[in-house]
C-alpha cells in the first residue's frame, strides 16, 4: 500500500466516523461500543449480532443489512462452507477503534 495513504488513513478514518455518527445518529451507540465488543475485523456473525443486541436494536439482522447498505459493513465469506463474517472497510477501522485480524 502506498506510504502516503497509510500516513493519512488514521486522520481520514476519524473524520469519516465523525461524519457517520452525525449522519446516522441511530448507530452512534453501536459505533462507540465496537472497540469494546467487536475489536477486530472481520467479525463473526454471532459476535456482531450480540453487539447490536447490546445496543438495544430489536432486529439485529435487519441492522446488519442497513449497515451493509450504508457501506459500513461488507459480508465476508471465502467459500460457501466457511461461516459468514463481516468486514469493516479500512476507511472506518481506526475511527471505530478496530483492528484488522492478523495486524498489530
Amino acid at each position: 500500500r502506498p506510504r502516503c495513504f497509510e500516513d493519512v488513513l488514521p486522520e481520514v478514518s476519524e473524520k469519516r466516523v465523525i461524519d457517520l455518527r452525525e449522519e446516522f445518529q441511530e448507530y452512534a451507540k453501536f459505533f462507540d461500543s465496537l472497540k469494546d465488543t467487536v475489536q477486530r475485523s472481520p467479525v463473526d456473525e454471532e459476535t456482531l449480532l450480540g453487539a447490536l443486541r447490546r445496543c438495544d436494536f430489536q432486529n439485529p439482522m435487519e441492522e446488519i443489512i442497513n449497515l451493509i447498505n450504508i457501506g459500513v459493513l461488507r459480508r465476508y465469506q471465502r467459500k460457501l462452507s466457511d461461516p459468514i463474517r463481516y468486514h469493516f472497510p479500512d476507511i472506518y477501522l481506526r475511527g471505530l477503534g478496530l483492528q484488522r485480524s492478523g495486524m498489530r
